[in-house]
């Protein structure tokens, strides 16, 4: 991160405390406005490492690591009652990736014609398929993502941003959106007999989600669904989603080279609400259903500290990697009980998520496990996670899971905005 950015994202974050808004008015209608937000996230992390991990050179089975997961900084406006942009900044690992510097990571309008359709483009995150394929990362429950909605993280976009046009609206009951986006390309390989991403970028991608709010509904002022309101909303949501992109893996033989497309589906259900004392609960479930090809396997390494393997004995990778997607199915769960404290705003939260998969390419289940508890300062302005991640690793002779390994990480956010 150069000076000038980390310099500015400190001044912005440095009201959290007072939990103020930059935002000017430039009309007695206020409707003509320029805002500015940010956000930032700090790790501090023990993790076992899957067998044979190195870094720097060296063979390596545990790791102490310090990093700033993600920052970002957001300009925001309006030019009319119907008519909101949107520019942001920031970059993810920063201490364990060298490609820390800041980036455009969101360009795009949005016009709002009626409550029951608006449309927009430009470089964004909207999308369909489910809840968290488009999930708040200053808003989760824990302290990471839902990567097994994400099957296409990184390999057709740039950090869940793609070029893309978008209409989404509320009808009653009723929340959409459909998306159609240019995929970008990942990085060049050499197509091979094992599955694989094909580094010629799909011509298209097409999704929706369309989602039936039964409680209070959800606003559509950016594409994120948060993983908790803390109480301030009731929410009871169940949605349906797809996602279609054609040529995405590939498999090449002598005799031919095999093109296949990324097919996803999902249902999800959302649930929060005050129950006794002020206690909140919150749930989620959430069923994909993922075909990209024969025995296509997905493993991510969130903020991996790992820059290489020696003897590779296992299929899951470098360093934290596991297995989050791939063709086949995934269950997840989140449940979550908030504790008010007395007298304050402040709360601890204590969450679980879990996730099962059963893909077409091992022999048995997989599960990942994150337990944790948030310390709720100021809400998501600023709060203090403390989380224990489980992930199987599996053998590849066997194709099964043939031990577990684990990972203790805080993370301090800061948002403003």
């Amino acid at each position: 991160m150069n000076k000038i950015s980390l310099l500015l994202l400190l001044l912005l974050t440095s009201y959290v405390s007072l939990g103020q808004n930059i935002k000017r008015v430039f009309n007695e209608n206020e409707d003509q406005y320029l805002g500015v937000s940010a956000s930032t996230q700090f790790w501090a992390r023990y993790a076992q490492l899957n067998p044979g991990s190195t870094i720097d050179g060296q063979r390596r089975d545990e790791v102490v690591d310090l990093s700033i997961r993600r920052y970002r900084i957001n300009f925001y406006g309006s030019l009319d009652s119907k008519t909101k942009f949107n520019l942001s900044i920031g970059n993810n690992n920063v201490g364990n990736s060298l490609e820390s510097q800041p980036k455009l990571l969101d360009a795009y309008l949005h016009y709002q014609w009626k409550s029951w359709l608006g449309f927009g483009g430009g470089k964004n995150s909207w999308v369909g398929l489910s809840r968290y394929t488009a999930p708040s990362t200053s808003g989760a429950l824990g302290t990471d993502i839902q990567y097994g909605a994400l099957p296409l993280l990184n390999r057709s976009d740039d950090l869940l941003r793609k070029m893309s046009v978008f209409a989404n609206g509320q009808v009653g009951i009723i929340d959409y959106r459909v998306v159609l986006a240019k995929p970008t390309a990942p990085e060049d390989n050499v197509p091979g007999e094992a599955i694989a991403f094909s580094s010629i970028a799909p011509d298209y991608q097409v999704s929706a989600y369309i989602k039936f709010q039964f409680k209070d509904k959800e606003k559509q002022t950016s594409a994120y669904s948060r993983g908790s309101y803390h109480g301030k909303k009731e929410v009871f949501n169940i949605g349906f989603g797809s996602l279609y992109q054609p040529s995405t893996t590939v498999i090449a033989t002598a005799a031919d080279t095999s093109y296949y497309a990324a097919k996803s589906v999902a249902v999800d259900l959302f649930y929060e609400s005050k129950i006794y004392k002020g206690y909140v609960v919150t749930g989620y479930v959430s069923y994909h259903h993922h075909n990209l090809g024969p025995n296509f396997i997905r493993q991510i390494g969130a903020n991996n500290a790992a820059d290489g393997l020696t003897a590779n004995t296992t299929l899951n990778g470098k360093g934290v990697s596991r297995f989050v997607s791939g063709s086949g199915d995934n269950l997840h769960i989140d449940a979550a009980v908030l504790k008010p404290l007395k007298a304050s705003q402040k709360a601890i939260q204590f969450y679980t998520s879990i996730d099962f998969l059963k893909l077409n390419a091992l022999d048995g289940n997989i599960v990942n496990i994150e337990s944790g508890i948030n310390f709720l300062f100021n809400g998501h302005r600023s709060k203090l996670n403390l989380g224990y991640q489980n992930w199987s690793v599996v053998s590849e002779e066997t194709r099964r899971s043939q031990e577990l390994k684990s990972a203790i990480l805080v993370q301090y956010q800061l948002k403003i905005g």
